[in-house]
């Protein structure tokens, strides 16, 4: 039986997964993958277990391994609705097994040049899993998550899948998120981008994304320009200046405020929207084009030294509280939609032309 390319994505960048030691985001994608396997449902009568059946009968070799078909069921439903990452190893063998792909040899080691490979196949597909399981499973954000990076991370990937058929399907342009930021003991935030084309061997970092950047205090969703995109953060500086996004900014509503960043993710500066351009049009603004061409030709140099800059002037977005986010629920997932839809008009014009 012949299955498709993107069923073995998924489990290709989930066996990656594991092997890093990321089990939450592996038991993810290989639940997915279960799911892209099976028949689409008949009708309302058509029960889940119907549809695994009509999978076994399918092919002769899936008849041999039946049993193995079907414990894929257990562990699927336990890492899905029990966070029963333990099954991760179990399920991952199993549909090695199932789709015939051997990653034995790979002796828990993949490089990262493999890595990014399989990564850019696998979250392409991001709408697979999202319409089979995960926006169901976003129920929303606690204060006890704000304590813990790690828990926070693996609920802003719930929150991605929920959001990723939506960004590549209805917004202009189409948003594709790279990978999740690492956490580890000494980070300070999780990072998510949706970037417009993930054919950059590091897309978030060379290219302008709208973002959700999630720390222990808060959560930005918002236009953010990576540590090497130098031409479009070029284009946006003086789009700012010349009057060019004026339009596009006083669409965004009163949440929205420019911001500084220094340092990757600490803010400054935040003032509204409104002030920004009275204060432009004034000329009392520090912001001001003598200041951004010393600015960009420091960050320009910069690059060119292969440095990552870790700072960010007037990016624009909404900043919101714990609370705020407690409180929503379930409901932060069409918040962040519709401040992506406000946003999306804004990069459009960046992308439109380098300077």
């Amino acid at each position: 039986m012949q299955f498709k390319e993107k069923t073995k994505d998924l489990l290709k960048y989930a066996v990656a997964l594991h092997i890093r030691g990321d089990d939450p985001t592996a038991g993810l994608y290989a639940s997915a993958c279960f799911e892209s396997l099976l028949p689409k449902q008949l009708d309302r009568t058509d029960r889940y277990i119907d549809r695994v059946n009509r999978l076994i009968q399918s092919s002769s070799r899936l008849k041999n391994i039946s049993k193995k078909v079907k414990d894929c069921i257990t562990y699927r439903n336990d890492i899905v609705h029990n966070a029963g990452y333990e099954h991760v190893p179990k399920i991952l063998y199993n549909l090695q097994t199932i789709l015939d792909i051997d990653f034995s040899k790979k002796e828990n080691k993949i490089d990262d040049e493999e890595f990014r490979f399989f990564r850019k196949r696998a979250t392409g597909l991001s709408p697979v899993i999202s319409s089979k399981y995960t926006q169901r499973a976003f129920e929303g954000i606690t204060e006890e998550d704000f304590r813990n990076l790690f828990e926070l991370k693996e609920k802003i990937l719930f929150l991605r899948e929920s959001l990723a058929s939506y960004c590549a399907n209805e917004l202009d342009p189409p948003l594709f998120f790279d990978d999740i930021s690492e956490v580890n003991n000494n980070s300070a935030w999780v990072w998510l981008a949706a970037v417009t084309t993930l054919e950059r061997d590091r897309p978030k970092i060379e290219l302008p994304s709208l973002s959700v950047l999630a720390t222990n205090k808060d959560i930005r969703v918002y236009l953010e320009f990576g540590g090497r995109c130098k031409f479009e953060r070029k284009k946006y500086y003086k789009l700012l200046l010349q009057k060019g996004l004026d339009t596009e900014l006083m669409a965004l509503g009163g949440k929205s405020v420019f911001f500084d960043v220094y340092w990757y993710f600490n803010i400054e500066n935040v003032q509204s929207i409104q002030h920004f351009i009275e204060q432009r049009d004034l000329g009392k603004i520090v912001f001001d084009r003598d200041y951004l061409q010393e600015e960009f030709e420091n960050y320009t140099l910069e690059l060119k030294q292969k440095k990552t800059i870790p700072n960010n002037k007037c990016l624009v977005g909404s900043v919101y509280s714990k609370e705020d986010v407690v409180a929503m629920g379930a409901g932060f997932v069409d918040e962040v939609k519709k401040q992506f839809r406000v946003l999306s008009p804004i990069i459009k014009k960046v992308k439109k032309g380098e300077d």
